[in-house]
């Protein structure tokens, strides 16, 4: 598809360190390419979008991200890892674009590139060569077409980590890429040859592959806005305007010759049963003509590219909401996708102990079903490994999802995937035929069911759903405990032992958790795999990994156990003291992982004493082929064997208990009294995961299963076997109270691919097999989801009925109790918090008492004994303040609790009030059928429901957005004859306005209250002007406030706020000055806020004329304006140019008496700093510091901005002694501003020690502070400090944007250095960084500076097509090459262009000054009044404007104008380094001019000191021409500079006693005794009447039009000129920069 391209947006917002093992520098490089394809394509990165600045300290970060052509990849920035768990904050969007047929797959890579902390970062990115892992993904063909997805990067098991990324792709057309394949209006144009060259199939295909781009793109787009719930407005492509198809017109659409048969069996083809045409019909479209299929794909692709366009905005606006979404759809798709790996099985927990003769649980059936009993002399692990084989046959059959992107190491060999068997276990009690989820019953879990019943506090907390307030925390803790027994030496191979890569670890990553290990010949990190897949799916989980029994490994398990008890005792302790001093503990939830005989461990750390307070909160247990039931019926003789060694050798107690070997009764065994202590009984959650092919535990034992060996065992061993195996199922069998999840998981390995060895053999690789691998656990996880993180969701009560849809006048007859469905979401418990207390003296003592004793109360603890000490002492007032201080803290629960037990006492039984407040409580907490419950409770408890209780009922509903249900309640209140109060209808009308109720119903409400002899308030007209607002009702918002006048009711800032909003939205604000007079005309005068709000509304839509109007209004009325009123106008004025106004007003205002506040002051030193009247603002903040008006930063920030633009440096530095004396540490926008001062007086010293002064006081410079810096040493040419600058950004991570980069051309142009300026300009490209009109005039100065006159002609060319208006300096700069090249002709040309420029007066002006046509001073005004006019531009562009008139003037000849142009540049404070004088040196700086200006300032320095010396001044001992510097001032090369150059050659016209010292490079001098040599003929010509100065400075008449040169001359001058330029160059380098 040669005329689309893919577009494949990758946003990558953080990087998240789960497990990587060595510290250093990381970086994340992508490539793109399509699968199969020899040549080589690959994706080529299109374009960066950095969302926000890297979230890193100064030493996590070294540069900035990068693209390679070589390999066309894209790397992200380096970043320096420390720690576990750390985040990495990138936020950033690279798009890549791809060419080619969607046919085949496109691999999407991403590499993990490493490299140490090295001593120099300046090498970090040249050591990033280092791949530590890959990780890619498949983007399905169809896919391509439009794609928005969830895609996080792991890469592999030894690289843990979790990269947050989003991939958005979409097809667009390629013609819009390219500025030469725009599609013409004329479809006959040029720009369709290439598409006409295409055949027509290929049309077609183009046509349906967009319109499907396009349909895929505004779906999601759609689903987006609706998710996030943000508005996008997206106009759909209408289909009938891609062929102008009508019904008359479809039948037209054929050849001629096609007969009428054909074509009603082609569109009967091609048409919907709607009548709409089917536009991705083969027929359809081949039926189309050429030019018809071209305008179709011209307008499909402008339209997917406007909504692509919309969507990248839409994204970068909502980057966190977006991710969120597609993070939780990715979830769920995946848990559908992944479920081809995966068969689900549910099964009955037997009632009673297991027969010996008959294994129950092995029902593999589902419920309603007769379960069908196996043969136990089958081989249960034989039988499920056989059952995954056949299921992973069947998966290559299988249809994979081709619309998703395909994680290639699960999709990479799909076979190679472990097979997992979940099998659900129910309690027989719980059993159901609904629903197919094996997470049903915990979805349908009510909470209230977790209070009911017997048992410890604490454990009803810990299942699902509890919310809190934002300072509560749930403590989850993990305790992993891992043990794996290795091989056996002598024949059974060697123990196993850490991987090398744990060994390496450095364990300066894991500060943030506590790692151990218990092992027998295993190392402590054997879990990770399990412990990062728990910490994806719940960050915010505290992780224990046992280092308790660490060489303690050969003991006896209950010594084991006891150190893995204090050793998970002191973790909780010390995570629960941590929490409580950073918030509220609400609850705690701890799980154990185990692996191997660590569960033993586990299980029997759970009998110790010190461990029993913590039962209470167990939450889940994951067995990791655990031998619970021992090794009694091990079938693996080889293993068998080798715990026999063991024994016999080693006498290892341990081993001979897990044998049933410690004691010859078997009931006194270890392991059997395991059994009998309830260890599993608290676990809310028992998942048992297991592998048939797993040799070392036996697969009954790891299951907690019946075994075939057992079955026909009468022996005393198999009746042991058989009571451990009832005791164990007895305590995961849930009590009738509780739900349990237990879950039995075969993890069925594919071990051919580690071919025959003595780990497949003996069993042992399966065994190891989830340690080393993780794919069985990310297959696994969304499984475990809803277990780690469930939710809860309270189902309505089977009686309560629900309101209907839709509101009918016409009410239902009424009911009589009050229950509604609750739309709102289900509330949480709150554990009790003794360090929430009341504010002392708030209330009574006694009140305040009770406050402090519930507050600490737990969620059961008894409210009786609280109230016990107060009974018949706290009145019903009293217990109105308890609620109301519950209600303010939102802790509903314990004003429920409160109530209930008020209700059973006779001593504080409620009344009407009490019940109000606790309805309002709950409504407020969206619980509405709790609401309504007490509601229907208050007749039978005497309660009587008067206006007060029907009032607090209705809010509840209509707060909650249930209007239908607020007016339904309205109705039957008035039934009960219960009059309604003002309130009530408030109320009412409030949720039927946000309800979207008709106007006319909400009139009828509004009539009816007043029919009811209940006035209207301030609250009710608000109320309908909102509505009015927000539906765009201006005449019904006139009426209602014109009622409200005549009431009598006085309008607030709310009533204006929503009149002025409402007639915006219609463009009518001039009704409000209307309405405001009618007021003034009743006598009622509008408050000062009601004429602010409307100033506001003229000043934002830039109506002077309005708002001026609505002033004088005010004014007339006699209501005097305030600072408020006075600043808007400002405000306005300020932002039009209006300054003089702004004087005017702001006299006006002091006049009147009116303060102006700091807010007034901001906003004219923002005003007049914009403007240009830079010493007027300081005189501003002298006028501030006067009146007594105290400064906040923003005015500071204000001043030194103003004062940096205008190059004032010394008022800047008083400014921020000023500030210091207030003990203001100065912000960073501050200091930039004294640099920026600093800098437009060349005092570079002086910036740089601002600069340094700024990181001491810990304010962070910003990119803005470095281009400050770029900057103000570009203007000066000293281009080596830039390079320090960049390199110092690049050390800090500070990314060079546009502004830097032009910097940096301007700094090699002034210091000559022309190919590295040209480079820079190519290194700007290449970064994606779009250059702007300042860089395109910066390239063409360096062109011009080189005196390149082709290369500046086509430069100024591409300037014009671009549609840019070229500048003044822009002109100038060719008029000064075609000056210094004799092309008269052309020099002419540009000055008459900019004479007849119609657009700009500037460019009359200056054309017309060049040539003589104001130099007398009438018309000299003129140009001074430009000059002023630029002066608003500030000092930078100052400098640059006029050093670009001054070369222009000196190339062509007007050396006297130039003269006269540089007076006014230095009246105005431009270059004030310029003429410096004392007694010992005269001086004249020109190293920020350019060659003309300074061999202008030259001229002027020299016949001025001629003139001081006919004057009777003294010689100074040291004439100095300042030419370079900085650096450069100690090398040799600075006399090759263009400045040095052109300086050099005019001084040696003069005198050759001018020259450069030894000392110092960068000065022309000339010594005393010479200067009175140069100056001898002025000496003796004191007397004649005429006296010629040293340097003529005259204006040489422009050649006659039609003057030629030879093509010899084009590059001579004359050396009058004084700026001969010369230097080397490569041409070939120089053309392909522009």
């Amino acid at each position: 598809m040669l005329e689309a391209i893919h577009e494949i947006a990758i946003y990558i917002h953080r990087f998240h360190n789960l497990d990587l093992f060595q510290q250093g520098w990381y970086q994340i490089k992508i490539t793109m390419r399509w699968t199969g394809d020899d040549s080589g394509s690959l994706g080529t990165p299109a374009r960066v979008a950095q969302y926000e600045a890297p979230d890193l300290g100064s030493d996590d970060v070294y540069g900035v991200w990068r693209i390679d052509d070589r390999d066309h990849s894209f790397s992200t920035q380096p970043f320096r890892i420390r720690y576990a768990r750390q985040d990495i904050l990138l936020s950033l969007m690279v798009s890549f674009t791809l060419q080619g047929p969607c046919t085949s797959p496109v691999i999407l890579k991403f590499e993990l590139l490493y490299t140490p902390v090295l001593e120099n970062r300046s090498n970090i990115q040249a050591c990033l060569d280092n791949i530590a892992a890959v990780h890619e993904f498949r983007l399905p063909p169809k896919a391509l077409l439009g794609l928005h997805t969830y895609c996080p990067v792991h890469f592999d098991a030894f690289h843990a980590v979790l990269v947050d990324i989003t991939v958005h792709v979409s097809l667009l057309k390629n013609a819009v890429y390219t500025s030469s394949q725009k599609v013409p209006s004329d479809l006959t144009a040029k720009g369709y040859d290439v598409v006409k060259k295409h055949d027509k199939s290929k049309q077609v295909m183009l046509v349906q592959a967009l319109l499907s781009a396009c349909e895929i793109l505004t779906e999601e787009l759609k689903k987006l806005s609706q998710a996030i719930n943000e508005h996008i407005d997206i106009r759909e492509i209408t289909p009938n305007e891609l062929f102008d198809l009508t019904p008359s017109s479809r039948l037209e659409t054929a050849d001629a010759e096609v007969s009428g048969q054909v074509l009603s069996k082609l569109h009967g083809a091609s048409e919907e049963a709607s009548g709409e045409v089917d536009f991705h019909n083969d027929a359809f479209l081949r039926l189309q003509s050429e030019d018809k299929l071209l305008k179709s794909i011209d307008l499909i692709g402008r339209q997917v590219l406007h909504l692509w366009s919309i969507f990248l905005n839409f994204h970068r606006a909502n980057t966190k909401k977006i991710l969120e979404f597609l993070r939780n759809q990715w979830a769920v798709n995946r848990k559908a996708e992944w479920s081809i790996w995966m068969v689900h099985t549910k099964v009955d927990m037997p009632h009673q102990y297991i027969s010996s003769l008959v294994d129950a649980s092995a029902y593999h059936g589902l419920h309603g079903r007769l379960p069908v009993p196996r043969k136990l002399t089958d081989d249960p692990a034989q039988a499920a490994a056989m059952r995954a084989e056949l299921h992973r046959r069947s998966i290559a059959q299988m249809m994979m999802n081709s619309r998703s992107i395909q994680d290639m190491h699960i999709f990479g060999d799909p076979a190679r995937i472990p097979i997992v068997i979940v099998e659900r276990v129910v309690n027989a009690p719980l059993r159901s035929t609904s629903g197919n989820s094996y997470f049903t019953q915990l979805d349908r879990k009510d909470t209230r069911s977790l209070v009911a019943g017997p048992g410890s506090d604490a454990i009803k907390l810990l299942s699902g759903g509890l919310s809190s307030r934002p300072s509560d925390r749930i403590l989850k803790i993990v305790v992993f405990c891992p043990w794996i027994p290795g091989t056996f030496s002598h024949g059974f191979g060697a123990l196993r032992s850490a991987s090398p890569q744990m060994q390496s670890c450095n364990c300066a990553l894991w500060d943030l958790d506590t790692y151990c290990g218990v092992v027998l010949m295993g190392h402590h990190l054997d879990l990770r795999l399990i412990r990062n897949q728990w910490l994806l799916l719940d960050p915010k989980t505290e992780v224990l990994m046992s280092e308790a029994n660490e060489d303690k490994t050969s003991g006896d398990f209950r010594d084991m156990g006891q150190r893995l008890a204090q050793e998970v005792v002191s973790f909780v302790k010390k995570k629960m003291d941590k929490v409580s001093r950073s918030g509220v503990l609400r609850t705690i939830k701890i799980s154990f992982v185990g692996h191997s005989i660590g569960n033993i461990i586990l299980r029997t750390a759970l009998t110790a004493s010190i461990m029993k307070p913590y039962l209470r909160y167990l939450h889940t247990y994951l067995s990791v082929s655990g031998p619970h039931l021992g090794y009694l019926y091990s079938s693996n003789s080889l293993f068998n064997g080798g715990l026999w060694v063991l024994k016999k050798l080693k006498n290892t107690q341990c081993i001979h208990q897990l044998t049933f070997t410690d004691d010859p009764d078997l009931r006194n065994t270890f392991l059997y009294k395991l059994a009998k202590h309830k260890t599993l009984d608290n676990f809310r959650n028992v998942i048992l995961l297991s592998s048939p092919q797993d040799g070392y535990v036996p697969y009954h034992s790891a299951r907690i299963e019946m075994c075939p060996a057992s079955a026909g065992d009468q022996s005393k061993k198999g009746k042991v076997f058989l009571e451990m195996l009832n005791e164990c199922l007895d305590q995961i069998r849930a009590r009738s109270f509780e739900h349990r999840v237990f879950m039995r998981c075969d993890v069925n390995f594919d071990v051919t691919l580690q071919g025959k060895n003595l780990n497949t053999i003996i069993g042992r690789a399966a065994h190891i097999e989830f340690l080393e691998t993780d794919t069985g656990l990310i297959i696994l996880s969304p499984c475990f989801l809803p277990i780690l993180t469930p939710t809860s969701t309270t189902p309505p009560p089977p009686h309560r009925l629900c309101f209907p849809s839709k509101f009918r006048h016409h009410l239902p007859v009424l009911r009589r109790s009050l229950s509604v469905v609750s739309k709102a979401k289900t509330k949480e418990l709150i554990l009790g918090n003794p360090s929430v207390t009341v504010e002392k003296g708030k209330y009574s003592y006694d009140v305040e008492t009770l406050i402090n004793k519930l507050s600490s109360l737990p969620p059961r603890g008894s409210i009786a004994r609280c109230l016990d000490a107060f009974k018949n002492k706290l009145s019903l007032s009293d217990f109105s303040h308890v609620f109301k201080e519950f209600a303010h803290r939102g802790d509903w629960q314990r004003s429920l609790r409160l109530f209930k037990y008020m209700q059973r006492q006779i001593w504080c039984k409620p009344n009407e009030h009490i019940y109000s407040l606790i309805i309002g409580i709950l409504g407020r907490e969206g619980l509405l059928d709790k609401s309504a419950e007490i509601f229907d409770e208050m007749v039978a408890h005497s309660a009587p429901r008067t206006v007060l209780s029907y009032t607090a009922i209705i809010n509840a509903y209509g707060r909650n957005g249930q209007y239908e249900a607020a007016m339904e309640l309205l109705e039957r209140m008035k039934a009960e004859r219960i009059l309604p109060n003002i309130l009530t209808y408030n109320t009412v009308i409030n949720a039927c306005a946000r309800g979207g109720y008709s106007w006319e119903g909400l009139l009828s409400l509004f009539g009816e209250m007043r029919h009811e002899g209940i006035q209207p308030d301030l609250v009710t007209y608000n109320t309908l002007l909102s509505a009015c607002s927000n539906r765009g009702l201006g005449d019904e918002a006139e009426m209602v406030f014109r009622t409200m006048n005549e009431s009598g009711v006085l309008p607030d800032i709310t009533t204006y706020s929503y009149l002025v909003e409402t007639f915006g939205k219609l463009g009518k604000l001039e009704k409000v000055s209307e309405l405001l007079a009618e007021m003034e005309a009743g006598g009622n005068l509008p408050e000062i806020m009601s004429y602010n709000v409307l100033l506001e509304a003229y000043a934002h839509s830039g109506k002077i004329k309005e708002a001026m109007g609505v002033f004088r209004q005010m004014q007339a009325a006699g209501c005097m304006p305030n600072a408020g009123t006075y600043s808007i106008l400002l405000n306005l004025f300020g932002k039009n140019g209006r300054y003089d106004e702004v004087r005017e007003l702001f006299l006006e205002m002091k006049v009147s008496n009116t303060e102006p506040d700091a807010e007034t002051y901001n906003i004219l030193i923002e005003v007049f700093g914009e403007g240009g009247y830079f010493k007027e603002v300081v005189t501003l903040f002298h006028d501030m510091v006067e009146e007594n008006v105290e400064p906040n930063m923003e005015t500071y920030e204000g001043l030194i901005y103003a004062c940096g633009k205008g190059g004032l440096h010394e008022d800047a530095k008083r400014i921020l002694l000023h500030m210091n004396e207030k003990g203001l540490v100065p912000s960073s926008k501050a200091y930039t501003g004294v640099i920026e001062a600093y800098g437009q007086a060349a005092l570079y010293e002086e910036a740089l020690v601002a600069f340094n002064t700024m990181n001491e006081v810990q304010s962070m410079p910003t990119i803005e502070t470095f281009n400050s810096l770029i900057h103000t040493f570009a203007k000066g040419g000293l281009y080596k400090e830039n390079e320090a600058i960049l390199s110092r950004m690049g050390e800090l991570g500070v990314p060079r944007n546009r502004d830097s980069l032009n910097g940096v051309i301007e700094g090699f142009r002034q210091g000559g250095q022309f190919e590295e300026a040209l480079k820079a300009y190519v290194d700007m490209e290449k970064v994606r960084c779009d250059p702007d009109e300042y860089t395109l005039e910066a390239v063409l100065s360096v062109y011009c500076f080189a005196g390149l006159v082709d290369e500046s002609e086509e430069q100024f060319r591409e300037i014009k097509e671009l549609g840019i208006q070229p500048s003044v300096m822009c002109y100038c700069m060719m008029l000064a090459v075609y000056g210094k090249t004799d092309r008269w002709d052309k020099a002419n040309e540009l000055l008459n262009e900019m004479h007849t420029n119609r657009v700009s007066n500037i460019h009359q002006v200056i054309g017309q000054m060049i040539k003589g046509d104001f130099d007398d001073a009438s018309n000299w005004q003129m140009v001074e009044y430009v000059f002023d006019k630029l002066s608003s531009e500030g000092c930078g562009f100052g400098i640059r404007f006029y050093n670009t008139i001054l070369e222009a003037l000196w190339c062509l000849g007007q050396k006297e104008r130039a003269a006269r142009v540089l007076d006014e540049a230095t009246k105005r404070g431009l270059y004030p380094e310029l003429y410096r004088r004392n007694k010992l040196i005269w001086s004249v700086d020109v190293h920020r001019m350019w060659p003309g200006g300074a061999c202008t300032a030259i001229s002027v320095w020299l016949n001025n000191m001629q003139e001081l010396l006919i004057n009777g001044e003294e010689l100074p001992h040291l004439a100095t021409v300042v030419v370079v510097r900085g650096q450069m001032e100690r090398s040799s090369i600075t006399r090759d500079f263009p400045i040095a150059k052109a300086a050099y050659s005019l001084l040696k016209d003069v005198s050759s006693s001018f020259c450069f010292p030894g000392w110092n490079k960068g000065r022309i001098i000339c010594q005393k005794s010479q200067l009175k040599r140069v100056f001898s003929k002025t000496e003796s010509s004191l007397e004649d009447s005429e006296i010629d100065n040293i340097v003529s400075l005259s204006n040489s008449p422009f050649p006659l039009v039609g003057t030629r040169t030879s093509s010899s001359n084009l590059n001579q001058h004359s050396s009058s000129n004084g700026n001969e330029i010369s230097f080397r160059t490569n041409p070939k380098l120089m053309t392909s920069g522009v």
